[in-house]
């Protein structure tokens, strides 16, 4: 679905749910998106609403908070509200809708996936309107953290594909409810539902949800394949490539391996005199993608037959920069079964060219990524081959 039609069926969704907000009280309504065809459920103890969804067509769950005894509402200002405020986005432009009572003096962060706070800035919803912008920002998957004076906070992983990063942040967002609207007792309390959605070959994704009676905000979701997808034997479209890179978001980031490779690397540079090297996403997410390339097409070397088409190309400066990194980084590679990041890093520096890569005094910033499948050996027995990248920036 373009962007163009997906914000026309947004807009006509929105223009929708607000005027049953309107004529209905005691039912709320909970518009949807999934990437793939999916099925939602919306449960709570023994109440449960179901719908069937098609894939990147907005759709409303109806759910009926059942008649009885009425219970009055907390005043809004010490109410409990974890609806996530509207977050949309596109081409490095963010829009960050926050409701303007929970809200209305707002700490905003934005992280690396290493833990390193890119920007940070405080909104007050006085202001009704702030924009907050980063230039030229490395391709990346990054946290998007909003916390409140009152202790409410939400966050947000966004994929940015480099470049200047633009957030425009409003007040006026949905809360829970309004000061005074009615809400049932017992079973039909609007608190704590949990949303499930699924699709055959995905993983499901479920979390809990404060309901609001009316209208509440749109619930965007990705569906990710239970297997991560097989490198084919070509260059990936661009689409293929913004889903790997939410992939790579979705399954944490970083390795544990991987950022172990980064920390005995630094090791030896600062025991031999250098500057530790600094983590650089881009450089991250383009040596875990070449070290599956190389798993996927059955090859090892520094040039991939797929990102290398003349022999002049320098493959891995190819990789580098369909994520935003550098041009001309320098390359180690490896491949070994019962591998672990000491004996790689202990197998490069024992090697001339290898170890000249990781001591060389003007490599500033360092990616390591690593891919392991199973293979079957000479014996004829299963075992788990490795293969690891490292790419030095400078």
């Amino acid at each position: 679905m373009s962007i163009t039609k997906f914000a026309a069926a947004f807009k006509t969704l929105l223009v929708f749910t607000a005027n049953i907000y309107a004529q209905e009280m005691d039912t709320a309504y909970v518009p949807f998106i999934v990437n793939v065809d999916a099925a939602v459920t919306v449960q709570q103890g023994t109440t449960v609403f179901e719908k069937e969804v098609e894939a990147n067509k907005a759709d409303t769950l109806i759910i009926t908070i059942a008649k009885g005894s009425l219970a009055s509402v907390l005043d809004g200002a010490r109410m409990q509200i974890n609806t996530p405020a509207l977050m949309s986005g596109s081409h490095g432009k963010i829009s960050l809708n926050l409701p303007i009572h929970s809200y209305k003096n707002a700490d905003i962060s934005l992280y690396s996936l290493s833990g390193k706070r890119i920007l940070r800035t405080k909104a007050n919803a006085s202001e009704v309107h702030r924009n907050i912008s980063h230039p030229n920002l490395m391709a990346g998957v990054y946290l998007l953290s909003v916390k409140s004076a009152s202790g409410q906070s939400l966050s947000n992983r966004l994929t940015h594909r480099g470049g200047n990063l633009n957030i425009n942040v409003m007040f006026g967002g949905s809360e829970n409810f309004s000061t005074g609207s009615p809400m049932t007792a017992a079973n039909t309390a609007s608190t704590g539902w949990t949303i499930t959605v699924s699709a055959a070959e995905h993983a499901d994704s479920s979390y809990t949800l404060n309901l609001n009676l009316g209208s509440n905000s749109l619930q965007s979701i990705t569906l990710y394949p239970n297997s991560i997808m097989k490198l084919p034997n070509r260059p990936l479209t661009q689409t293929e490539l913004n889903a790997w890179i939410a992939r790579y978001g979705v399954m944490g980031g970083p390795s544990e391996f991987e950022l172990e490779v980064v920390r005995l690397i630094n090791i030896e540079r600062t025991s031999a005199g250098r500057t530790a090297l600094e983590i650089d996403i881009p450089l991250m997410m383009a040596t875990r993608f070449k070290s599956q390339n190389m798993a996927d097409l059955e090859y090892f070397s520094h040039t991939s037959p797929i990102y290398a088409a003349n022999s002049g190309d320098y493959s891995p400066g190819i990789i580098s920069q369909m994520f935003g990194g550098t041009r001309t980084p320098s390359e180690n590679i490896a491949r070994s079964s019962n591998a672990t990041p000491a004996s790689i890093v202990n197998m490069w520096m024992n090697s001339e060219g290898h170890r000249n890569n990781i001591l060389n005094a003007n490599s500033r910033t360092i990616g390591a990524g690593a891919y392991s499948v199973e293979t079957i050996g000479s014996n004829n027995r299963p075992r788990t081959e490795t293969f690891v990248t490292t790419n030095f920036g400078r």
